[in-house]
C-alpha cells in the first residue's frame, strides 16, 4: 500500500472500481466469518472461562458491526452489535465467566448472525466519494512556495513585500483590488482597511480553491478578530509585523514538506482497513496498512506516519494499549492518533482518549466525512510539527 515519492490524487472512476472490489471481497469473506463466529460460540458454551472464546467472539462481532454498516449490510451490523453488547463487560473483566442470562442472550444473537453471514442479502450500496480536489499539502507540488500577494495601500505592506523578497519569497505588493482581477495564485495578505472595504469578499467568493488569507490589523481587539474570522481569515497578526513573523505564518499555511502526508492504518479487519486507505488515497495521502499489532514499532520507524488510525479491538492487544505504546515513542510524540471503532460505551471511549488519542470516530462513517476529519487532523499535526522545528 505504501509508495515512495509523491502521491497523486486518484481518479474518481478508478476509486469507485476499487471500492467495488473491496465490497465484493467483504461479501466473499462473510461465510468464512460465519464459521469463525460459530467456532468461538461453540467453544464459549463448552468452556465459559475461555478468554480466547470471549475475546475472539467479541472481536469478530465488533468488526462486523462496523464493516456491515460500511458496506451496506445493515442487518448484519445490527445483529453483530447484539452479540457484542453482552460480551463487552466480559472483555473488560478478565475473571468473570458469562452468566446464564448472558449465554441465553448470546445464543439467539450468535445463531442469527451466523445465519446472516452464511446467506447474506446482496447489498448494492457502494460508498460514493466525491471528487473534491486534494489538499495542496498532500498532493503533488509540495515544497513549492507560491507567490505571496500583499494587498492594501501604505508603506508597511510595500516594505514587508520587499523584506520577503530578500528572504527568497516571491512577494508582490498590490495597492488595490483591481490589481487582482485574475485572482491571487498564492496566499493573500491584507490590511484591515482593505478587509472592511467590502471589496475583498466578491473576489474570494469566485476563487476555487480559495487562497490562504492573512489579516494584518492595528488592533487585536474582539471586533477586529471577529471581522477577520467572518471574512474567512486563516491567520490574524497585529501590526507592526516583521518579516520573520509573517514568513513563519505563511509557512504554516503552505506546506514546506517534500513528501505527502502519511497515514498508518492499524486494523485487523482487512476490508475495513482497505476501505479507509482508498478513501484517504483519493486526495493524494500515502497510506500503509498494518494488520498485526506486533509489527507496530517497526512500521513506526520505517514509515514515520503523520497520523495513525487505530481500531480499538485487535488480537493480542487493544488499541488503547497501542496508543499508550505510541505515546512512549519520542520521535512520534506529536503524531495524531484517531480511533475508528463501533464502540459506543462512554467509559471505554473516554479511556481511549486518556491513553493519548486525539479523537474517536464511530464506524460506519461516510467516506467524505472520514477524509475531512483525517485531513483536518493532519493539518493540525503538521502545524505542531512545524512549530517545533522553527
Amino acid at each position: 500500500m505504501a509508495a515512495a515519492g509523491r502521491a497523486e490524487m486518484m481518479d474518481p472512476a478508478i476509486l469507485q472500481a476499487r471500492l467495488r472490489e473491496v465490497h465484493a471481497s467483504f461479501e466473499r469473506q462473510l461465510p468464512e466469518r460465519a464459521e469463525q463466529i460459530a467456532g468461538y460460540w461453540a467453544q464459549l458454551k463448552r468452556e465459559r472461562h475461555s478468554r480466547e472464546a470471549v475475546e475472539g467472539l467479541y472481536r469478530m462481532a465488533h468488526n462486523l458491526a462496523g464493516a456491515g454498516g460500511t458496506f451496506g449490510y445493515e442487518a448484519i451490523s445490527v445483529m453483530a452489535r447484539q452479540v457484542a453488547d453482552p460480551l463487552r463487560s466480559l472483555v473488560a473483566n478478565h475473571n468473570r465467566p458469562p452468566g446464564e442470562a448472558e449465554i441465553q442472550a448470546l445464543a439467539s444473537a450468535c445463531e442469527s448472525l451466523v445465519g446472516l453471514c452464511r446467506n447474506p442479502a446482496g447489498s448494492e450500496r457502494i460508498p460514493e466519494i466525491s471528487g473534491v480536489p486534494g489538499d495542496d499539502r498532500s498532493a503533488a507540488g509540495l515544497g513549492k512556495r507560491r507567490p505571496v500577494y500583499l494587498l492594501g495601500e501604505g508603506g508597511p505592506l510595500h516594505a514587508l513585500a520587499a523584506d520577503l523578497r530578500n528572504e527568497g519569497a516571491d512577494a508582490r505588493h498590490v495597492a488595490d483590488i483591481g490589481g487582482l482581477r485574475e485572482g491571487p495564485a498564492g496566499p493573500l495578505v491584507v490590511d484591515m482597511a482593505c478587509l472592511l472595504s467590502g471589496l475583498l469578499e466578491p473576489l474570494l467568493l469566485r476563487l476555487s480553491p480559495r487562497p490562504p488569507l492573512v489579516v494584518l490589523s492595528e488592533s487585536g481587539d474582539y471586533q477586529a478578530r471577529l471581522a477577520a474570522v467572518r471574512a474567512g481569515a486563516d491567520a490574524f497578526l497585529v501590526a507592526p509585523v516583521d518579516c520573520a513573523t509573517l514568513n513563519q505564518r505563511l509557512r504554516l499555511l503552505e506546506d514546506p514538506l517534500d513528501d505527502p502526508f502519511r497515514v498508518l492504518i492499524v486494523d485487523d479487519d482487512h476490508a475495513q482497513a482497505r476501505y479507509a486507505a482508498l478513501v484517504l488515497e483519493q486526495p493524494g495521502i500515502h497510506t500503509r496498512l498494518l494488520h498485526e499489532p506486533q509489527q507496530l514499532i517497526g512500521q513506526l520507524q520505517a514509515f514515520s506516519p503523520h497520523l495513525i488510525l487505530l481500531d480499538l479491538y485487535m488480537p493480542g492487544c487493544s488499541g488503547t494499549e497501542l496508543a499508550r505504546m505510541i505515546r512512549q515513542y519520542d520521535p512520534l510524540a506529536s503524531v495524531s492518533i484517531l480511533f475508528l471503532s463501533v464502540e459506543r460505551d462512554r467509559a471505554t471511549r473516554l479511556a481511549s482518549l486518556q491513553a493519548g488519542a486525539d479523537d474517536f470516530i464511530t464506524k460506519p462513517i461516510a467516506p467524505d466525512d472520514l477524509r475531512a476529519l483525517v485531513r483536518y487532523r493532519l493539518g493540525r499535526a503538521w502545524t505542531q510539527r512545524l512549530l517545533t522545528v522553527t
